[in-house]
């Protein structure tokens, strides 16, 4: 988030290692910030096959919301490349975070606007970001 990716990239084994010592949930999301590498490294498709990965395996520990913010980040590499049909496939995925107590209903505007504009094949990089922001700040 900071952008200072290849620091990010040089503690990166030791992250994975340390992480192995903790359980499932911390492994998968040392993959998700392999994801995020990827993407901040100009590396989309890379970037995009370990989110999907990430975004199915955050199935079986019931976590909507970190699951929408993967699917926004997927959603912003996909718009980037003019993709909408897949964005509005993966608008599909934030749906579950309108039933999350923890989020402010006020940091969920942008996301519905996000989700109906993609329904459209209308969404937008800045809404995308807009939208996964309000989500970051809402769960804590």
């Amino acid at each position: 988030h900071l952008g200072r990716t290849d620091e990010a990239a040089e503690l990166l084994p030791e992250v994975r290692a340390r992480a192995a010592e903790l359980g499932p949930l911390n492994r998968l999301r040392v993959r998700w910030l392999e994801g995020r590498l990827f993407a901040a490294q100009g590396l989309p498709s890379e970037a995009l096959e370990r989110l999907s990965e990430v975004q199915r395996q955050l199935a079986g520990f019931k976590l909507p919301c970190d699951a929408a913010i993967v699917a926004l980040e997927m959603a912003i590499l996909h718009l980037e490349a003019g993709r909408t049909r897949e964005v509005r496939v993966l608008a599909e995925e934030v749906v579950p975070v309108f039933e999350v107590e923890a989020i402010e209903r006020e940091r969920l505007g942008a996301v519905r606007l996000f989700v109906e504009a993609a329904r459209k094949e209308a969404a937008t990089v800045a809404m995308a970001f807009n939208a996964l922001e309000e989500l970051r700040k809402g769960r804590g």
